[in-house]
């Protein structure tokens, strides 16, 4: 268990100064279009014994496996709908009765879905299936996925899902401490799903594996957020990061036990009721409380950004800024480069930040608004401007799409 006791030496990142790490990922993706050539036929892996089901298991995704007639009518619709949903789930064909029935295929044109946390198969209801019952189908119990990012789904503009909780997690697969981190989060999401579907609730996680060793510029954009320690990294999309030194690095019995549990509840807090929502100060009306917050970004050096921070009680208390723990102030006159993007108060505290300069602007900022003898003061969580060298701004897709034309 050397991989074990390695973990102890992983720097410990609690709560960072980002809250919108994965902001720099999302907005190019969800901007992107996937490449036209990459999905112009069909990608169906075909079953024929027990080595291909071998490795059918060691697929740790979304999968998709019908039993068919090579050449039928509902085999060409599952062709389709592997073209459209191939970025959703991978596809898997069976045309021998004794192998489709070691897959629990009982009848032809009978579709299975496997998720990648949960034992037994989902059957498709419609038999045959159109080609709208079977994306229908995949949407439905696309719940809880793990997908590796590589060049091949860099470009699909679904890899970030804005209504589920965005995990990225940053590991070499092939060494001995990220692939011991990759089981651990394999039994952590199983033991997920399992307790949310007994309970009638649904997991929404969508977890973005990166592996530095297929995408090398994740070191960079590690750098770029202040994460300069060895592997794992695990961070969340609204910034909050697991911090890594609290993992049993004993490598004693039930030490997994344990380490699984501490990613549980972790994993917990991130839906637990509230989380989404900004805790906000509470007094007698009760209606103070954050309505938009701060997000990290990056704009180019002389540009212009608007930092957003809204409260839903236009009586709320007065406005100000700190970066880098330094109090900006309410008053801006001294600071010409910076201006309220309202009037700085009626609950609008958005911040315009003009003429970029480094040193001078990139950093930390957090939103402000003093409380009374009724209302706490809110505070934001911290925002992470960063300042690119020119027009071209920094984003993690441009650096790994570069990776995979040089």
């Amino acid at each position: 268990m050397a991989s074990v006791k390695r973990l102890g030496k992983s720097r410990g990142v609690a709560r960072a100064s980002v809250t919108r790490t994965i902001t720099l990922l999302t907005d190019e993706l969800q901007a992107s279009v996937p490449d036209a050539t990459q999905a112009s036929r069909p990608s169906i892996s075909v079953i024929t014994g027990k080595v291909d089901k071998t490795a059918f298991d060691q697929v740790h995704e979304l999968k998709v496996v019908g039993f068919f007639v090579n050449g039928a009518a509902d085999y060409k619709l599952f062709e389709e709908a592997s073209i459209t949903e191939g970025h959703h789930a991978r596809f898997y064909v069976v045309f021998d009765r004794n192998v489709a029935k070691h897959m629990k295929l009982d009848t032809v044109g009978q579709i299975a879905l496997y998720s990648p946390f949960v034992k037994q198969p989902v059957t498709c209801p419609q038999n045959p299936a159109s080609l709208q019952d079977i994306r229908a189908f995949i949407r439905q119990h696309k719940h809880v996925v793990m997908t590796k990012v590589d060049e091949h789904n860099l470009h699909d503009p679904e890899l970030v899902d804005p209504s589920r909780v965005t995990v990225l997690a940053v590991a070499d697969q092939a060494s001995p401490l990220g692939g011991y981190f990759l089981r651990l989060l394999h039994r952590t999401l199983r033991n997920v799903t399992n307790t949310t579907a007994s309970a009638g609730t649904v997991p929404h996680f969508n977890l973005l594996w990166v592996d530095p060793s297929v995408m090398p510029t994740a070191h960079t954009m590690l750098k770029r957020i202040g994460q300069t320690g060895p592997e794992p990294h695990l961070v969340t999309d609204q910034g909050e990061w697991f911090d890594m030194s609290t993992l049993n690095a004993t490598g004693g019995r039930g030490s997994d036990e344990e380490n699984v549990h501490k990613l549980l509840v972790w994993f917990a807090s991130l839906t637990a009721p509230g989380a989404a929502s900004v805790a906000g100060g509470t007094g007698e009306s009760g209606t103070w409380r954050f309505s938009e917050l701060p997000a990290s970004q990056v704009g180019p050096e002389g540009g212009t950004v608007e930092l957003r921070c809204t409260v839903l009680d236009p009586a709320a208390g007065d406005c100000l800024w700190l970066r880098d723990g330094r109090n900006v102030g309410a008053s801006l006159a001294r600071l010409p480069h910076l201006s309220w993007a309202g009037a700085g108060r009626d609950g609008d505290c958005s911040l315009v930040v003009r003429g970029l300069t480094r040193g001078r602007d990139d950093g930390s900022w957090v939103c402000q608004v003093t409380g009374d003898a009724l209302h706490p003061t809110l505070t934001s969580p911290p925002a992470v401007l960063v300042i690119s060298s020119g027009s071209r701004l920094f984003r993690l897709p441009i650096l790994l799409r570069f990776e995979t034309l040089v």
